[in-house]
């Protein structure tokens, strides 16, 4: 990998991107998802992003953490570099939907001790009706302020390398907010290790929905393509999952080589796609389709590839890929043009997320003993790098459990923990699934304590209650085991579980597939009276617990209204998303 000025890559990437070739078009936004475009080039990115730092640096705001409140789109874009410009730190923050209380962004607000905060007015008028004191008190900046002041008077800020850059709060946890600190090294670094495994170049033409809230749009689709001068075209997730093929017709349209999205997204649109449809695309332009943000199956990438490639796909541009926001963006990737490996274990098939990085260190380790494994055998995936951020923001005993773990016979370092269990094979690493108690959901973490929090206020029946998942039809579905008040001969089991599926529809957006109702003390717990979630799984599994009221979604019919809502919120502020169109 080439040298790299760390310490100013980001500020200036933008800035020789506009004076080398200020006409070159940076960023397309599809605003409908079709035809209507917002477009920016180089040049005029950095003439905006000059304005929203001068007008931060005259409020003070060097240092200072400013939240990024968008829809998706090019304001979101120009804020972004706007606050690299001035020395802000970054906080990207989901906008929450219409009829949607804000008690999540007042909380990323209060945690990261925000000034300041970047949106649009209409946003802005709608989010400070909540009287919300923690958004009350930011001082507010949008793009018709900005553009008041003068671009070409302001000097970008130079930053020290270990300057904290963007605090990316982990999605999920809506009670207690992790703020991940990525520094101006980490974020370059990453960038460039991702743009040096999948050889992007200018001539490259990138094409994505992802959320640009955290690592995978933001880092993969925003930031990689300004420091390799691609012209990227973005379309909203909101978008994408109204009309899932417009994701695969936009490839076509703008000949993209570069997309990309969580296992998801591919077995949708395999699921979705009609022969008719699959007629009017052409795939044949793409080399790279990376997949990751949550466990890559085999039997997606070959469905998706069975059926599109009629439309000239090849199953040698899926590139898997394996990563965290605890590690900026990437921790392995597979080679462009080398497809997915999978192999079978037992009777398991799994596809291998690529080989670590350059500059990567990888360790499988047995998490009690802290002692390293042999090639092939499962333990916890630690990491090394210089990729890997300062910690998590305000949390000391959070970051030295997560962010500086040691190994058990050596002293080697710190490294980070990841919680994930795999292994190592063929120098390839394998990732089986989760260690601790995170739940993901279609690429976006959500921590059970807060699902329970939600489910144990739904009806005054339930008691104590547990959250895990379990895989069916391909996916991960959500089930709540919950024990009631008395399990009396006039237990509505019905109404509890309606109740509970609407509260966790409504703060969380997930459909729950299965509630299970059980007597008082049927879960088990240590003997400190911590709820022991496993075990319950494992229980669940094994039909092993006395159930008296149970109520499972029904596996007939539609069901694209779920899948639509449980994901389109998970992915972006979503404004009336009701169905999964063609």
């Amino acid at each position: 990998m080439k040298t790299l000025q760390l310490g100013s890559i980001l500020a200036d990437a933008l800035r020789e991107r506009a004076a080398r070739d200020p006409s070159r078009l940076a960023f397309r936004f599809l605003v409908d998802g079709e035809d209507e475009e917002a477009l920016v080039t180089y040049g005029e990115l950095d003439r905006r992003a000059r304005q929203v730092a001068a007008c931060l640096a005259e409020r003070g705001a060097k240092g200072e953490r400013a939240l990024l409140v968008h829809q998706p789109g090019l304001a979101y874009i120009e804020g972004l570099f706007g606050c690299l410009y001035a020395g802000a730190v970054a906080v990207p923050a989901y906008p929450p939907r219409v009829g949607q209380q804000t008690e999540g962004l007042g909380l990323v607000a209060a945690d990261a001790q925000a000034r300041f905060a970047l949106t649009t007015p209409g946003l802005q008028a709608r989010l400070l009706e909540e009287k919300d004191p923690r958004l009350a008190a930011l001082t507010w900046i949008t793009p018709e302020v900005a553009s008041q002041y003068d671009a070409a008077s302001y000097k970008p800020h130079k930053p020290d390398p270990g300057a904290l850059a963007v605090l990316q709060y982990t999605s999920g946890s809506t009670r207690a907010p992790r703020g991940v600190m990525l520094s101006q090294e980490n974020l370059a670094t990453n960038a460039a290790l991702v743009t040096e495994v999948a050889a992007i170049t200018s001539e490259d033409r990138a094409l994505a929905w992802l959320p640009p809230y955290h690592d995978m749009g933001l880092i993969g689709f925003i930031i990689v393509p300004v420091l390799a001068g691609v012209t990227t075209t973005l379309l909203s997730p909101t978008a994408f999952l109204q009309r899932p093929m417009r994701w695969l017709r936009a490839v076509g349209r703008y000949r993209s080589t570069i997309t990309g999205g969580p296992d998801f997204a591919f077995r949708l649109c395999a699921q979705r796609a009609t022969p008719a449809q699959i007629e009017t695309l052409d795939l044949s332009s793409l080399r790279i389709a990376f997949t990751g943000a949550e466990r890559i199956r085999p039997d997606t990438l070959e469905r998706f590839a069975a059926a599109f490639t009629p439309a000239g796909f090849r199953r040698e541009a899926f590139m898997p890929s394996y990563g965290l926001a605890e590690a900026t963006l990437a921790v392995a990737a597979g080679a462009p043009g080398q497809g997915a490996l999978v192999r079978t274990f037992g009777a398991r098939q799994l596809a291998a997320s690529g080989a670590p990085l350059a500059g990567t260190e990888v360790r499988i380790v047995e998490p009690q003993t802290r002692l390293v494994q042999p090639a092939g055998t499962a333990g916890e995936i630690w990491v090394r790098s210089p990729s890997i951020p300062q910690g998590y923001w305000n949390q000391p005993e959070l970051t030295a459990h997560t962010f500086k773990a040691e190994l058990g016979d050596s002293s080697a370092g710190a490294y980070l923990r990841t919680g994930d269990l795999g292994f190592l094979q063929e120098g390839q690493l394998f990732v089986e699934g989760r260690l601790k108690d995170l739940l993901i959901f279609r690429g976006v973490n959500h921590y059970p304590e807060d699902l329970e929090a939600t489910s144990g206020k739904a009806h005054p029946r339930l008691r104590t209650g547990v959250a895990f998942s379990v895989e069916a039809n391909g996916e991960e579905q959500l089930v709540f085991v919950h024990e009631v008040d008395k399990p009396r001969d006039d237990l509505p089991a019905r109404e509890i579980a309606s109740a509970l599926r609407k509260a966790v529809a409504e703060e969380h957006d997930l459909p729950v597939q299965e509630v299970v109702l059980v007597p008082p003390g049927a879960l088990p717990k240590t003997s400190s009276g911590k709820l022991q979630r496993g075990l319950a799984r494992e229980k669940y599994l094994a039909k092993a617990f006395e159930v008296v009221g149970s109520s499972q979604r029904s596996a007939t019919g539609d069901a694209a209204p779920d899948l639509v809502r449980a994901t389109a919120s998970l992915f972006a502020s979503v404004l009336g998303v009701t169905e999964v169109g063609p």
